[in-house]
C-alpha cells in the first residue's frame, strides 16, 4: 500500500521554530485580556450602568478580534500536527487491512475445521451407539434364548414327569419304554426360536442385526441342540431306570385296592385307607422334590446363560467405544467460540435493546446511554451470550456459532 507525504519536513522545521514566541504572543493575549476581563466583572458587580454596560460591549468585542488572531497564529501548528497524526493514523488503518484480512480467512478455516470435527465426533457416537445397540441386542437375544430353551426343556420334563406318575397304569406300563423312546422329537419347535428379534432397534436393521449376530447364532443353535440332545437322552434314561419301580408301585397299590375291598370290617378298612393315603402323600411330595430339583436346574441355567451374556456384552462395549474414538485421537483445532447474532426481523432490534438494558444499561449514565448504538448493543449481547449462557429465545433472532483461529 503506497501513502502520499503531505507533510515537508522543511516547512515542519521552521514553524517548529516559531512555535515558542507565537506561544507567547498568545500567552500574552491571554493574560491581558483576562486581566481586563476581570476588571470590568469586579466593577459591574459593585455598580452597573450605561457606560460600563458600554465598556463590556467593547471588551467583547476585542476579546473575539483576539481568539481569531491567536486562532490565526496557532492554526498552521494545528494545521502540520493534524496532517502529521493523519499520516500516521492512515499508515497504521492501512497495515490493519491485510492483517484483519488474513485473520477472516484464518477464522473461517478454523470453522470449517471445528465443523468437521463435530461431524467426525457426531460419526463417532453414531458408530458407538450403533455398536453398543448390536451388543444389548446380542446378549438380550442370547439372553431370551436360554430362557426360552429352558422353559422349552422344563415343559417337556414336567408334561413327561406327569404322565409316568399319574397316567400309567399296569396295562400300559410295559409299552411305556417305546413311549418314552419318542420324547424330544419337538427340537424342530425350539428352532424355530432362533429366527426373532428381541426389540426394535433405533440405529441398525434387522439385516445389519443378523449379519452380526451370525456366529452368535449359529453357536446358540449348535450348542442348545446338541444341549437338548444330550438332555433328553440323561433324561430318557432317569425315566427308564424309574419304570421298575413305577411297576411295583402300580402292583402294590393294585394289591392294597383289592386287600381293602376284601375287608369287611370298618375299622381294618379305615387304618387301610390312611396307610394307602400316607404312601399317597409321601408319593407325591416325592413328585414335587422331582419337579422342584428339575426347576431348580432350569434356573441355574439361565442365570449362567444371563452371566455369560453381560459379561461378554460388556467386553464388546469396551472394544466398541475404543474403536470408534480411534479416528477422533488427531488434535483439535486450536480455536475460541463466539457468537453471532443474525437478527431475522426488525422488531428482534428491540429485544437486543431490551436485554441490553436489562444487563448493563440501566446501571449507565444518561449520557453513556445516549452514545450507544445498536451494533453496540448486539455485541454486547453476543459477549453476554458467550460468557453467562444466556440467549434470547425468539424466532426473531438466531444465535450463530462461529470459531475464531488462536
Amino acid at each position: 500500500m503506497e501513502t502520499t507525504v503531505l507533510v515537508k519536513i522543511d516547512d515542519f522545521k521552521s514553524l517548529i521554530s516559531n512555535a515558542p514566541a507565537v506561544l507567547d504572543e498568545n500567552k500574552a493575549s491571554f493574560q491581558g485580556a483576562l486581566k481586563k476581563g476581570d476588571e470590568l466583572i469586579a466593577l459591574a458587580k459593585v455598580k452597573m450602568d450605561d457606560v460600563l454596560d458600554n465598556q463590556l460591549s467593547i471588551y467583547v468585542q476585542r476579546v473575539r478580534t483576539t481568539v481569531k488572531a491567536m486562532e490565526e497564529k496557532r492554526k498552521p501548528f494545528t494545521q502540520i500536527m493534524t496532517a502529521i497524526a493523519k499520516e500516521f493514523t492512515t499508515l497504521e488503518s492501512g497495515i490493519k487491512v491485510p492483517a484483519e484480512e488474513c485473520q477472516k480467512i484464518r477464522d473461517s478455516y478454523a470453522t470449517k475445521k471445528m465443523e468437521e470435527r463435530k461431524e467426525q465426533e457426531r460419526q463417532a457416537a453414531l458408530k458407538i451407539a450403533k455398536a453398543n445397540e448390536l451388543i444389548d441386542t446380542l446378549a438380550s437375544y442370547k439372553i431370551r434364548a436360554a430362557s426360552e430353551y429352558s422353559d422349552f426343556l422344563l415343559k417337556i420334563k414336567t408334561k413327561e414327569l406327569d404322565w409316568l406318575n399319574n397316567e400309567l397304569t399296569l396295562k400300559t406300563i410295559d409299552n411305556a419304554e417305546s413311549a418314552i423312546a419318542l420324547i424330544g422329537s419337538e427340537v424342530q419347535n425350539f428352532e424355530n426360536e432362533f429366527i426373532t428379534i428381541p426389540y426394535p432397534m433405533r440405529y441398525n436393521n434387522d439385516f445389519e442385526f443378523w449379519e452380526f449376530a451370525k456366529a452368535d447364532k449359529e453357536q446358540l443353535e449348535a450348542t442348545y441342540f446338541s444341549q437338548f440332545k444330550e438332555e433328553i437322552r440323561a433324561f430318557k434314561r432317569e425315566l427308564i431306570d424309574l419304570l421298575p419301580s413305577k411297576k411295583n408301585q402300580l402292583i402294590e397299590a393294585k394289591k392294597e385296592a383289592e386287600r381293602i375291598a376284601a375287608i369287611q370290617d370298618e375299622q381294618a378298612k379305615a387304618e387301610a385307607k390312611a396307610a394307602a393315603e400316607k404312601k399317597a402323600a409321601e408319593e407325591s411330595a416325592r413328585q414335587a422334590d422331582e419337579k422342584a430339583r428339575i426347576e431348580a436346574e432350569a434356573k441355574a441355567a439361565q442365570a449362567k446363560a444371563e452371566a455369560d451374556a453381560n459379561v461378554k456384552a460388556a467386553e464388546q462395549r469396551s472394544g466398541a467405544f475404543v474403536d470408534g474414538q480411534a479416528e477422533l485421537f488427531q488434535e483439535a483445532p486450536k480455536t475460541k467460540e463466539g457468537y453471532e447474532i443474525v437478527v431475522k426481523n426488525v422488531a428482534g432490534y428491540m429485544l437486543l435493546v431490551q436485554l441490553w438494558f436489562e444487563r448493563e444499561g440501566k446501571t449507565l449514565a444518561p449520557e453513556k446511554i445516549e452514545k450507544m448504538t445498536i451494533e453496540r448493543m448486539k455485541t454486547f449481547c453476543e459477549k453476554w451470550a458467550l460468557k453467562n449462557d444466556e440467549f434470547i429465545q425468539s424466532d426473531l433472532i438466531e444465535y450463530k456459532t462461529i470459531y475464531k483461529a488462536k
